[in-house]
């Protein structure tokens, strides 16, 4: 099932951005963490397909809630 986008970006200090997103069937809220070089270098709209192809494969963080986009995912 494909990611729905709030739009809310969550920012951090340090570290990953994050991006608020739902599960378009079940509108549970997925976390996804962005390196800030992964949307440098490949835009958001690309950060965010890539998102939804990890959540559909079940490629979740250590904590089975959030997906973790690197530059390296987009390439």
């Amino acid at each position: 099932m494909p990611l729905m986008f709030s739009g809310k970006i969550l920012p951090a200090a340090d570290g990953p951005v994050s991006i608020e997103a739902y599960d378009a069937g079940t509108q549970q809220r997925v976390i996804v963490k962005i390196s800030g070089e992964a949307i440098e270098d490949y835009g958001l709209s690309r950060v965010q397909q890539v998102a939804t192809a990890k959540y559909d494969t079940r490629q979740f963080e250590g904590d089975g809630k959030s997906i973790f986009v690197r530059t390296g995912d987009c390439a």
